[in-house]
């Protein structure tokens, strides 16, 4: 089963074209991880770089919040953005980066469940040009009493950030935005930290989680055939904001596995149970795509899909 949609902002056909394409990025948090992971593609006049990346820290609409450029792959814990990838085409050229940061997003939305918040990604050309996506997140309640609406207090995954669940790298954020040229992601990099903040409250329902689903899916829709279906995670379920009871995934090679290169999405479901034993409605459905958690993503040696195979195309990698 594939439950592969395409990236969740809205766009029009070909958007890296005028605005930004984007890939992929943290699509759901409670307030407890209040961060930016963001992946795009631009296309830009022939010769043209990113001179400038800005985002809203506290999705007010405004871009004012600037960021750093570092080396291809090096990973970081700051405000910052890789370019991954430049294509060169006939007539222009295609740049893909990877973006993160801190955000301020976290005030607690009870009563309701949640609070969606639009955080406007600004990337400034040399040439002057604005290149503006504006994607949506949904900020989750990491804490629930008995007095709370119904919906309050679903189960969710933690979005790593810092070295906060203390990875033998060093780097506990690393799995967003990965660059692996030869397929292999190493253990520890993708983090599932499951809480339900029902968790072990008696006779309340949904006040049971022990795993989750997970699935990579690359940008063309097609699942991993790592994953060819959501495949289930054993988690500790638990309601305080500790990280001491992180799941890891073992290493994993997609070129051993056959798969193709490109962008991948690392997309997680969690589960909850209620006192007797039966699937809780507040948990996330796998065979929904929009249910997904998105807490890491993959380029595998990155070059851009959707390209006219007309184009002559020369991929440059720094």
């Amino acid at each position: 089963m594939s439950t592969s949609p395409n990236p969740p902002q809205n766009a029009v056909q070909n958007p890296e074209g005028t605005g930004i394409r984007t890939l992929g990025y943290a699509n759901r948090f409670a307030t407890w991880d209040s961060e930016l992971r963001y992946d795009g593609r631009i296309q830009v006049p022939m010769g043209v770089k990113i001179k400038e990346v800005r985002y809203s820290y506290t999705g007010n609409g405004r871009a004012e919040r600037g960021t750093t450029e570092i080396k291809r792959g090096q990973g970081g814990m700051n405000d910052e953005y890789e370019v991954i990838d430049l294509t060169f085409l006939d007539d222009s050229d295609l740049i893909t980066f990877t973006l993160r940061g801190d955000l301020d997003v976290d005030t607690d939305p009870r009563p309701d469940y949640s609070r969606t918040y639009r955080i406007r990604v600004d990337v400034t050309l040399d040439n002057g040009d604005v290149r503006t996506a504006n994607p949506e997140i949904e900020v989750l309640a990491g804490a629930w009493d008995g007095s709370n609406p119904e919906q309050v207090g679903r189960p969710f995954v933690r979005l790593p950030w810092d070295n906060a669940w203390s990875v033998p790298s060093g780097n506990s954020q690393a799995g967003f935005g990965y660059v692996s040229d030869n397929g292999r992601i190493p253990d520890d990099t993708f983090i599932i930290d499951l809480v339900n903040p029902r968790q072990g409250e008696q006779g309340v329902a949904s006040n049971i989680s022990d795993h989750v689903y997970y699935q990579l899916v690359h940008e063309d829709g097609t699942p991993s055939r790592c994953t060819p279906a959501p495949k289930l995670q054993k988690a500790e379920g638990h309601k305080d904001n500790g990280t001491g009871r992180k799941a890891t995934l073992p290493a994993i090679d997609l070129r051993q596995s056959g798969d193709k290169p490109g962008y991948y999405r690392f997309l997680v479901w969690p589960q909850a149970q209620n006192p007797d034993g039966s699937t809780s409605g507040l948990g996330w459905d796998p065979a929904r795509p929009e249910d997904a958690f998105q807490v890491g993503s993959v380029y595998y040696r990155y070059a851009p899909r959707g390209i006219d195979p007309g184009l002559h195309t020369v991929v440059k990698t720094q």
